[in-house]
């Protein structure tokens, strides 16, 4: 659990110290520390901020705390229910779901069990951008081959794009599967 606070206080640093404020195209990835706490987390930076901020180490800043870490803040999650549930009050363009593979935490190899069962109330568009487009659009990655190499090879094999990640940097992967005999194959948020 200390990965949680320790994400926190560096995150605390770099909005408190006006970091962001004065890097505006900085960002920055919260990796394997969840993300279900940061509606909260951020509830009670701005807090701390228009309540002690002169009396607290940090400068004066143009925005509220919890504005530059919607802004500048990725965050990578995998077992996550409350993430998905809290959406709404988090930016859904910083989240990126990781299966955390090989790691012990990892959702592998029922990566698509999990992401049925706690993505189901996102839209295709919100699938889209937890999925891959959010690391895609921070890493600058060109999907358009692999996206053209998973429709080319739906039918048979199905594919899917999905985000892996690799030690601390999220990427982009090709999965391959074959369909099952006579069924479609599991739901993976791709059409």
């Amino acid at each position: 659990m200390s990965i949680v606070r320790g994400n926190q206080d560096l995150m605390s640093m770099f909005v408190f110290d006006g970091i962001f404020m004065r890097h505006p195209r900085l960002r920055i990835v919260s990796v394997e520390a969840d993300g279900g706490w940061i509606p909260h987390f951020m509830y009670r930076m701005d807090h701390a901020y228009k309540r002690h901020r002169h009396w607290l180490r940090g400068r004066e800043l143009d925005r509220t705390p919890s504005e530059f870490f919607r802004e500048h803040v990725y965050f990578t999650f995998q077992d996550d229910y409350t993430a998905f549930q809290l959406k709404d009050h988090m930016n859904i363009e910083r989240m990126m779901w990781a299966n955390d593979y090989p790691h012990s935490d990892s959702t592998w190899p029922w990566s698509q069990d999990v992401l049925r069962e706690q993505a189901a109330g996102l839209t295709e568009a919100e699938r889209a951008l937890v999925l891959h487009d959010n690391v895609a659009g921070l890493y600058d990655l060109d999907t358009s081959e692999l996206r053209a190499a998973a429709w080319a090879a739906r039918r048979p094999p199905s594919a899917s794009l999905h985000v892996l990640k690799n030690d601390a940097a999220p990427l982009i992967g090709i999965r391959l599967r074959q369909e099952r005999s006579g069924g479609a194959p599991p739901g993976n948020g791709w059409r």
